[in-house]
């Protein structure tokens, strides 16, 4: 078993002379196998590349290397640490990034809307302030996420980053999308020339540095975590809205700051000032939009999603491979937070298994699925016959039938 020597640009795992991996900040791992092993051998790696698809690593196969035996290798024991580490760490530089780049520019905009009177700029101000709010609630959604369980909540308090991301939503549709519209009306019903351009241009463009870099760190991020696939896919699968909370706001904040030099540019050139005023309009209308999207996505994570598709397919595969296991009746997940998932099995074991192999075969798997998805963090398993579990599902639909029957 490889050892893990340091957390730095990479970590690096060579103990073992057979293997070495690199796990990178983008949680990448370079795994070397030989170009002379036989099928048989590369679909063992391709098994345990499938079992370990669900804890962010991305494995990249090098078949120039010298010979691996597949018997020495198993999946890493203590990858739960580490890939937590890594993307707390880089769901935080993320919010950092962001929140640096809105508090360093939403004095300028204030500023820059005082002595020119633009209400674009004001509506950009506003936008900023915001954005920075919202980056301290992602923050303390974090920190009230992490703490441990209790009595009151045994499961612990992962959920709680979702309800704050949600709270995010509701204030960049209420504040940022309703002064913005407030504002651009305003303007249209008293229109008055914007002064002082230059300020503005020059607020604007450092806003473009500012944002830019904030977006680019946070979409980089974002790819890290989700490797491959379409980028609007991921934003959908994706169970920690940090990063792409972050993600929307500062695309939004970007859309903005195009429509507001355009507004702004355009009242001076065409000496139309009520341009400015549906720049600002504008503007809240992006907000608007960014906000019932983010809250679009966060109500399924409030009401409660499972894990993805290939985790619940590599679950299935390893109980289906334990000895004694005859059928899984039931697979449930749920995610308790952005890397914890509750997992429910029901499985009908073979006739005349002893209780003692039943109960080292539940230990086997547990500790299986634990050891290739990190996120498991939960796992109850009950042991129930066929018939039995249908029988039970049968009941309950009838029980559901009534209900509906008894509310209609």
């Amino acid at each position: 078993m490889p050892r893990l020597l340091s957390i730095s640009a990479f970590l690096l795992f060579c103990d073992c002379p057979e293997i070495s991996c690199y796990l990178t900040v983008s949680l990448t791992v370079y795994q070397r196998l030989p170009s002379s092993e036989s099928q048989k051998r590369y679909c063992f790696f391709e098994r345990q590349r499938a079992r370990c698809s669900g804890n962010g690593y991305f494995y990249k196969f090098d078949l120039w290397s010298a010979p691996l035996s597949s018997a020495e290798f198993t999946p890493p024991l203590f990858h739960t640490k580490v890939s937590r580490f890594m993307s707390v760490h880089g769901s935080k530089k993320v919010i950092y990034v962001a929140l640096a780049g809105n508090a360093l520019i939403a004095g300028s905009k204030f500023t820059a809307a005082s002595l020119t009177g633009s209400s674009a700029m004001l509506s950009e101000g506003i936008h900023s302030v915001v954005d920075t709010g919202n980056q301290l609630l992602l923050l303390f959604g974090i920190s009230r996420a992490a703490r441990r369980p209790d009595e009151r909540h045994p499961f612990g308090y992962g959920m709680e980053l979702y309800f704050w991301t949600f709270v995010v939503a509701i204030l960049i549709f209420a504040v940022g999308a309703g002064v913005s519209v407030y504002e651009g009306v305003s303007k249209l019903s008293s229109p008055h020339p914007v002064n002082n351009m230059m300020v503005s241009y020059v607020v604007l463009g450092l806003s473009f540095l500012f944002e830019g870099y904030a977006f680019s760190v946070a979409l980089r991020e974002f790819k890290a975590q989700h490797t491959g696939g379409k980028l609007l896919d991921a934003i959908r699968n994706s169970k920690d809205p940090t990063v792409f909370t972050v993600l929307f706001e500062d695309g939004a904040a970007l859309l903005g700051l195009i429509v507001a030099t355009l507004g702004i540019g355009a009242s001076d050139i065409l000496q139309i000032p009520e341009l400015d005023g549906v720049a600002s309009i504008l503007i809240g209308l992006i907000l608007g939009a960014t906000a019932a999207l983010l809250a679009y996505e966060c109500k399924g994570l409030l009401i409660g999603e499972g894990a993805a598709r290939e985790v619940i397919e590599s679950i299935r595969n390893i109980v289906q491979e334990q000895p004694g296991v005859s059928k899984v009746n039931e697979l449930l997940t749920m995610h308790l937070g952005p890397r914890e998932v509750l997992l429910n099995l029901s499985l009908d074991f073979v006739d005349g298994i002893s209780s003692n192999e039943v109960e080292a075969s539940i230990s086997n798997m547990e500790a299986h699925i634990k050891s290739c998805h990190s996120e498991v963090t939960r796992v109850f398993i009950e042991a129930q016959s066929w018939q039995g579990h249908q029988k039970d599902q049968n009941t309950r639909h009838v029980a559901q039938d009534k209900k509906d029957e008894n509310d209609g």
